[in-house]
């Protein structure tokens, strides 16, 4: 559920970076309902296969999420380096607390 409740974290802040125009992104991007979709469809899939239990058989790896949404889901329709770097950051700063919590 916090892993859940953190994207959706992000997927807000990055819609509502649009919201400033050229400061919020070097250019215009929509991050809509299909991204946040996507992505919870794929930890579904990925804890369905680890287990969603405290109990689970193998860790979460975190830093595989993080690339996933960062480069594929999140990262995917965004062109400029500049804002890509931003995802990242987004999410990396999101996940540094979920990756500390046992």
């Amino acid at each position: 559920r916090t892993l859940l409740y953190s994207l959706c974290m992000i997927h807000a802040l990055l819609q509502n970076r649009s919201r400033f125009g050229y400061l919020g992104w070097s250019r215009p991007y929509s991050f809509d309902t299909s991204d946040i979709t996507a992505v919870a469809a794929f930890l579904q899939g990925h804890f369905s296969v680890i287990g969603d239990s405290a109990f689970r058989q193998r860790p979460v790896n975190f830093n595989c999420v993080a690339t996933l949404v960062t480069d594929v889901f999140f990262g995917g329709s965004v062109s400029e380096e500049c804002d890509r770097k931003i995802v990242k950051a987004q999410v990396n700063q999101s996940f540094q607390q979920l990756r500390t919590v046992p």
